[in-house]
């Protein structure tokens, strides 16, 4: 009976040793990523929680968090493991890990009939040549101005809004916000909500709530040679 009940319990120290080491992999692998690539995907995952959506009239707003690993890879176009890059990197993230970047995309709702959709940020109201100027000043040098970011409760203005060019290949238009406070730290935060004030679609205030969790969970991805 006593012989019985010791490879019972043998048994159950074993199942308990393959079941934490089977999570423990499987908490690696997804934490571990082989490159930028997969980065992305992970971060375009919705179940994730970096990527946020709303459809609102006709108008299609993402915003997107980009994790300071992610964002420095992306500019750089390397790999975390390049040796010969890694000091590089570091540096650069020594500067990232105190701020954070989100990817704003404001334009057309493709998945809804044509008739539906507004047109390009670019276009949406312009009657003339002197408004098309006023377009381009305020979304290239302005948009900071429409774009807040409240941690817990406290409001942050962009350090940086920078506009992509796309060359004019797509009626949306993104935009790298960058956030930042000088002697604080902002990634320490509990609740995030990053707010838009419309000034082109008549959206008036759009606001995207992001958890400190699911950032987290961005921040501590790493990225291996695969």
């Amino acid at each position: 009976m006593n012989l019985s009940i010791k490879k019972i319990s043998i048994s159950a120290v074993l199942l308990g040793v393959l079941v934490f080491t089977l999570y423990f992999f499987a908490s690696w692998k997804i934490s571990h990523l082989k490159n930028l690539e997969q980065f992305t995907q992970w971060l375009n995952d919705k179940d994730n929680e970096c990527l946020m959506e709303r459809n609102i009239a006709g108008v299609k707003v993402n915003v997107k968090y980009y994790p300071p690993l992610y964002s420095a890879l992306n500019d750089m176009n390397i790999q975390y493991s390049n040796q010969d890059k890694k000091h590089e990197i570091d540096s650069v993230l020594n500067v990232r890990n105190n701020i954070m970047t989100f990817l704003f995309s404001i334009g057309p709702d493709k998945n809804i009939p044509s008739e539906r959709q507004v047109s390009s940020i670019m276009s949406e109201g312009v009657s003339g040549y002197s408004s098309f100027v006023e377009r381009v000043m305020s979304t290239n040098f302005m948009m900071d101005q429409n774009i807040s970011l409240y941690v817990d409760g406290v409001k942050y203005s962009p350090l940086l809004c920078v506009v992509e060019n796309v060359y004019e290949l797509s009626d949306t238009r993104n935009f790298v916000v960058i956030f930042g406070s000088e002697g604080k730290n902002i990634n320490e935060g509990k609740e995030y909500i990053f707010e838009y004030n419309d000034l082109y679609f008549g959206m008036g205030k759009v606001q995207f709530v992001f958890s400190n969790k699911a950032l987290d969970a961005a921040r501590k991805i790493k990225v291996i040679n695969s």
